[in-house]
């Protein structure tokens, strides 16, 4: 499973890549987790190759939060999301 975790300082938004039976069952613990409130699947595709060679965070400000904490630093990076991207549109939604 690879994918990106964005928080835009208000939602989380997830892209999950992998085996479809292994996202299928991480999806099912995602929505069966307390933790997690109002989870929304947004869509699925089939993709010829991964968008993200490795799991990765991105939000406003990883970069201070990288050099504070070290041990998350190697999954912080600077992806760009076209802001049409289904996954924007979903998180800036008032």
């Amino acid at each position: 499973i690879t994918g990106v975790l964005i928080f835009n300082d208000v939602r989380f938004g997830q892209v999950i890549e992998g085996p479809q039976d292994r996202i299928e069952a991480l999806w099912t613990s995602i929505q069966q987790d307390s933790r997690h409130k109002n989870v929304q699947l947004i869509g699925t595709s089939v993709i010829p190759e991964r968008n993200f060679s490795k799991w990765s965070m991105v939000f406003r400000g990883s970069h201070v939060l990288a050099e504070q904490l070290p041990e998350v630093g190697p999954a912080v990076e600077e992806i760009i999301l076209p802001d049409d991207h289904p996954l924007m549109l979903a998180l800036n939604r008032n």
